[in-house]
C-alpha cells in the first residue's frame, strides 16, 4: 500500500492546457489585468499586505512565546503530520460542497495527492490530512546484501483522516488488505494507538541496464485508528512508524507542522505547505507550480525557504485562490517575483502561439486557450517583506476553471488505467493468436469447447488451447479429466490455477475468471462450427474476429464453456468503452466502442464473418442492423499510458 501521486502520459494539447491549470489552481501567481479594451494586457506589480505571518528557517529553533507570536494555532490536529515532513496537505470534503460537481473535486484529491486505499472514506471525512517526508536509509545490493549507500533518502507517505461520525474499521481494513494474506499481518503497539502492518523488502532497479537492483530491507504498510473518528494510513520504513507515532506534540514535530498550525484555514477549503531545504542532502524537489525556466530555476534555489496555497470558496467579494512563497530575504522576494512574473509572461506569449496553430481546429479549443490567458492576466503579483503573494479573485469564470479543469484531469486518469489496462490486453491476444495459429497448423481448425459424446459442452476452448501456451499451461492440461465438466470434482480443482495469458487486465488479482471470450451464439462462425472453425468456413479471416475482450460483467470462469453473444442494440454493453480484439488471422485491433449505428455496425461484419462482397452474408438476429457496415474501420494500436498505482 503506497500513498504516491498518479501519474500519466498525456498528449502534448492536453500537457499544454494542464501546465496552465496547475498555475491557476496551485498556485495563481503573476499578473494583473489592466482594464485597456483593444489593447494587450500587461503585468501590474502593486503592493498589497498578506494575511500569512513572515516565516523564516529561524522557526525550527524558536521557542513557545517567539511561535505564539506568529500567530494563534488553528484547530488542526498537526500532531498527525510526519515530524520529518516537507510537504502537506488538508482538504475539507464539507467546503468544497457548493462546487457544481463535488464529487469530481473529492475524487480528483482522493485519486491525486492522496491516493487513499479506501477513497470513499474521503466523503466522509470532515477533513483530511495527508503529509509526505522522507528517512535516511541503507541501500543495499538486493542479490549481495553490500551496502550500496548508508543514508538512502526514502519517501514517507502519511494520510489521516477525521470524521464527525465512526469510521467502519472492519470494512476500512477489510478492503485495505483484501489481497494481503491474513497471516502477514502485524499489530504493532506504539504511544498512540494500535497499527495494522504489512512489512516486506522494497527491491527497486536502479539503472536502465538492470545490472544494478537494490533493496531496503523492510517497508511498511500500515492502518491505525487513534479514535473510533480517526483513521491513518501510513507507508514507509519501521523508522518512520516509531517517529510518527510518539509522543511529539505538533510544534515539536518540524517546521511544516509548526507554519500549517498558524495558517487561516477557518474558510479554506484546501490547503497547501511545502518545504525546501537545500541543506538536506538529497532533498526531493518539488518545483513550484509555474513554467520552469533554468532561470527561474536557479532564482528558487537561491531564495525559497517554502510556498503555502490556500483555496477558498467561501467569499463571493474575496480570493478564490492565495499563494504566499516565502523567501529568504526582502532583496530574494523582489527576484523571485520578478522572475516568476517573467515566466508566466512567456508561458501567455507560447500560449498566443498556439492559438494560430489551432486556428482551423474548433472554436472550443480557441476559447478555452482563451480562457485561460484571460485568468492568468487577472492573477495579482505582489510582495510583501521577504514573501511573494499571488492571488486570483474569486469569480465563476474562475470557479468554473477550477470545476471543468479537475474534470478533465479526472478523465485523463480513467483513460489512463483503461489504456493501461488495453495495453496488457493487447498483449495477452498477441500471445493467444499465436496460439490459435498453432493449433491450427496442427489440428486444420481453430480451437473449440471440448464436447461431450452427445455434443454437451463440457470445458472451455481455452482448456484445449493449454498445449500450445508455454510449458506450465501443458503440464495442467494432462491434469484435466476431459470427459467430465469444468466444475467436476476433478476439474474444479484447478480452476485457480488460470495461466496469466487469461488474467483480467481490469482485475489482476481474480484467479478464476476471465474476459477473453469467443462469439458462438447462432449465426455467428464458432457458432456455426460448434466442433471446430475452419479457415475457409469465413470470407475473410483477417476482417473475422476470434478472441475478444470481453466487458467486465461478462467475466466467466475460465475453464467453463461461455455462451457469449452480440449485443448490436448496444455494443458498450458487450466491450466496454473500447474493442481489443484478435482476428483469426493478422495482427490485435483495437478501437474506441459506442453505441452509434455505425460501430454496431462494423462490430457485426468483424463478429459475423460477413463477406461485404456478397449479398447472402448471414443475418445478425434480433437487430435493427440491416446490413454490414460498408467502410473498413478505424483500427489504432491504444497508447501505452504510464501510471503509479497504489501497490501492496
Amino acid at each position: 500500500m503506497k500513498f504516491a501521486p498518479f501519474s500519466f502520459r498525456l498528449n502534448k494539447s492536453f500537457v499544454l492546457t494542464l501546465s496552465f491549470v496547475c498555475i491557476l489552481t496551485s498556485s495563481m501567481v503573476g499578473c494583473k489585468n489592466r482594464e485597456k479594451p483593444g489593447e494587450e494586457q500587461e503585468i501590474q506589480e502593486t503592493e498589497q499586505v498578506s494575511d500569512f505571518p513572515q516565516f523564516s528557517t529561524e522557526v525550527r529553533s524558536l521557542s513557545q512565546d517567539d511561535l505564539a507570536k506568529l500567530g494563534s494555532k488553528n484547530d488542526l490536529p498537526t500532531e498527525f503530520v510526519y515530524p520529518g515532513a516537507y510537504y502537506a496537505q488538508v482538504v475539507y470534503p464539507e467546503r468544497l460542497a457548493s462546487l457544481e460537481d463535488q464529487n469530481a473535486a473529492l475524487d480528483f484529491f482522493a485519486q491525486g495527492t492522496f491516493q487513499l486505499p479506501v477513497p470513499e472514506t474521503l466523503s466522509q471525512s470532515k477533513f483530511a490530512l495527508y503529509s509526505k517526508g522522507f528517512t535516511f536509509d541503507v541501500l543495499k545490493n538486493a542479490k549481495t546484501n553490500e551496502v550500496l549507500q548508508d543514508g538512502f533518502p526514502t519517501s514517507v507517505e502519511i494520510v489521516y483522516l477525521s470524521s464527525e461520525e465512526a469510521f467502519d474499521k472492519e470494512k476500512i481494513l477489510a478492503q485495505v488488505f483484501q489481497n494481503v494474506d491474513q497471516e502477514k499481518i502485524k499489530t504493532q503497539k506504539y504511544d498512540k494507538c494500535e497499527v495494522r502492518v504489512v512489512e516486506k523488502p522494497l527491491i527497486m532497479q536502479l539503472d536502465q541496464s538492470g545490472s544494478i537492483v537494490g533493496k531496503i530491507d523492510s517497508i511498511c504498510a500500515g492502518v491505525a485508528f487513534p479514535t473510533d473518528t480517526s483513521v491513518v494510513f501510513i507507508s514507509g520504513t519501521p523508522e518512520s512508524l516509531n517517529k510518527y507515532f510518539g509522543p511529539e506534540d505538533g510544534d515539536s514535530r518540524g517546521i511544516v507542522a509548526q507554519r500549517l498550525a498558524r495558517a487561516n484555514v477557518s474558510s479554506a477549503a484546501v490547503v497547501f505547505q511545502y518545504d525546501y531545504d537545500f541543506s538536506v542532502p538529497n532533498t526531493q524537489l518539488i518545483q513550484l507550480p509555474v513554467p520552469v525556466t533554468t532561470e527561474l530555476m536557479q532564482v528558487i534555489q537561491q531564495n525559497v525557504l517554502a510556498f503555502q496555497f490556500l483555496f477558498d470558496l467561501s467569499k463571493q467579494d474575496g480570493n478564490l485562490v492565495t499563494l504566499n512563497v516565502n523567501a529568504k530575504s526582502e532583496e530574494g522576494a523582489n527576484e523571485l517575483r520578478k522572475a516568476i512574473g517573467t515566466a508566466l509572461m512567456k508561458g501567455v506569449d507560447n500560449l498566443h502561439g498556439q492559438l494560430s496553430e489551432i486556428a482551423a481546429q474548433t472554436t472550443d479549443s480557441t476559447d478555452a486557450i482563451n480562457k485561460i490567458v484571460n485568468l492568468i492576466k487577472s492573477v495579482n503579483l505582489t510582495t510583501d517583506g521577504s514573501n511573494v503573494v499571488g492571488t486570483l479573485q474569486n469569480t465563476q469564470d474562475a470557479v468554473d476553471f477550477f470545476v471543468n479543469s479537475i474534470k478533465s484531469i479526472n478523465d485523463s486518469r480513467a483513460n489512463g488505467e483503461i489504456y493501461a489496462q488495453i495495453d496488457m490486453a493487447v498483449r495477452m491476444l498477441t500471445q493467444l493468436s499465436k496460439a490459435f495459429a498453432l493449433y491450427y497448423r496442427q489440428n486444420s481448425t481453430y480451437p473449440a469447447n471440448i464436447c461431450a459424446a452427445d455434443g454437451t459442452p463440457l470445458l472451455s476452448w481455452r482448456v484445449a488451447l493449454l498445449p500450445f501456451l508455454d510449458e506450465s499451461a501443458q503440464k495442467l492440461f494432462v491434469q484435466f479429466k476431459l470427459d467430465e465438466p469444468w466444475n467436476s470434482d476433478a476439474n474444479i480443482k484447478l480452476l485457480d490455477q488460470m495461466p496469466s495469458v487469461y488474467m483480467r487486465p481490469s482485475e489482476p488479482n481474480d484467479k478464476t475468471k476471465t474476459q477473453f471470450l469467443i462469439f458462438n451464439s447462432p449465426g455467428t462462425p464458432f457458432g456455426r462450427s460448434p466442433q471446430g472453425l475452419k479457415m475457409q468456413d469465413v470470407a475473410d479471416p483477417s476482417r473475422t474476429l476470434s478472441v475478444v475482450l470481453a466487458a467486465p460483467e461478462h467475466a466467466i470462469e475460465w475453464s467453463r464453456p461461455e455462451e457469449f453473444a452480440f449485443n448490436p442494440q448496444k455494443p458498450t454493453e458487450t466491450f466496454g468503452p473500447f474493442v481489443c480484439a484478435a482476428p483469426l488471422y493478422g495482427d490485435v485491433m483495437g478501437f474506441a466502442c459506442d453505441d452509434s449505428e455505425e460501430t454496431a455496425k462494423t462490430l457485426a461484419s468483424l463478429i459475423f464473418g460477413v463477406d461485404e462482397n456478397k449479398e447472402d452474408g448471414p443475418v445478425v438476429e434480433q437487430s435493427a442492423i440491416e446490413e454490414p457496415a460498408v467502410e473498413e474501420p478505424t483500427i489504432e494500436e491504444p497508447a501505452v499510458e504510464e501510471s503509479t498505482v497504489p501497490s501492496e
